[in-house]
């Protein structure tokens, strides 16, 4: 169970209301009611009623953007190089030929992955149930940052209370793959002068060698990005390595727990069996004291009798000596 953090800000008015906030939004879900609600109320008790009701009307975050927000608390030049990514990709999609977008696309999905891994274990570490549901909007709200410059700005606040959805910029599931549709002939109001084939050649050139600079700085930024991935991919990998550790540990320790409750609740019955035993002796010594005290006395008696006819017969006997 995840260890339950202070509200930001308890007992005292902090200095940047925004460190209030942002410490708001870094707790588990569950614990963000409680701590907004003594945040508001530190705020108020201090003075400042503008910012208890800026407080109070935060919203709570639901799971896949608590851990949205969390992925950008982790390590947020990683995440400001993804929605830098959505940037290129929104470019190649204009520029590129299908194989290279496709390839692109393709790298795209492993960064996602690879972050919803990372969420997964952040989530896992601070005691927070990522389900199935969750973790699809999560997806969602990463795709919709990287189709989206205003969702990519809305991530990087670190500040999410709901799943962000993808635009239609970069659709998660159905994407053009061809070439850009050129544009129909518009109608001319007057004529212009048809360039020369000199000059229609150099155009071409320029444009060419302008492409083939963006397709290879795109490569280079995909590149970076997957690196990016891969070591989002180790963190998770480390994390679920770290995770399966401490459940062994934690197995040891009940099967420990367990053995330890059986040997003290079978020290408790020999214990009780002795106590029994102790009892019925104390009692035996009891009784035998009550019986000791009138056999004393009868054996007192009867050592005084023999005593009497001890002298009776001394008497007797020196009377017969002195008549022989």
């Amino acid at each position: 169970m995840a260890r339950r953090n202070p509200a930001p800000g308890a007992g005292r008015v902090p200095a940047d209301p925004e460190q209030v906030i942002d410490g708001l939004y870094a707790l588990p879900p569950g614990d963000f009611t409680r701590a907004r609600d003594e945040a508001a109320l530190n705020a108020r008790r201090g003075g400042d009623r503008t910012l208890a009701e800026r407080i109070k009307k935060l919203r709570k975050p639901n799971t896949a953007a608590w851990v949205a927000d969390q992925l950008v608390r982790e390590d947020r030049p990683a995440m400001e190089r993804f929605t830098a990514l959505g940037e290129s990709l929104r470019q190649a999609q204009q520029h590129l030929e299908g194989e290279q977008l496709k390839d692109l696309l393709v790298q795209r999905r492993q960064v996602v992955a690879a972050l919803v891994n990372q969420a997964k274990a952040l989530a896992r570490d601070a005691g927070v149930n990522l389900s199935e549901s969750a973790e699809q909007e999560l997806t969602g709200t990463l795709l919709a940052a990287l189709a989206d410059p205003e969702a990519a700005r809305a991530l990087l606040t670190g500040r999410l209370t709901t799943a962000l959805h993808p635009g239609v910029a970069l659709p998660d599931i159905v994407i053009s793959l061809a070439p850009p549709v050129a544009a129909g002939p518009k109608t001319r109001t007057r004529r212009t002068a048809e360039p020369t084939p000199v000059e229609g050649t150099a155009g071409r050139h320029r444009e060419t060698e302008r492409l083939r600079r963006k397709a290879d700085r795109l490569r280079e930024e995909a590149g970076q990005a997957q690196e990016a991935a891969r070591r989002c991919e180790e963190s998770a990998t480390e994390a679920q390595e770290q995770a399966e550790g401490a459940e062994r540990d934690r197995a040891e320790a009940v099967r420990h727990e367990h053995h330890a409750k059986a040997a003290v609740e079978t020290a408790r019955a020999a214990l009780a069996e002795a106590e029994a035993e102790l009892a019925t002796a104390e009692q035996a010594r009891r009784a035998a004291d009550a019986a000791v005290g009138p056999a004393r006395a009868r054996a007192e008696r009867a050592a005084k009798d023999a005593r009497g006819r001890r002298a009776a017969a001394d008497r007797l006997r020196r009377q017969l000596a002195e008549l022989a």
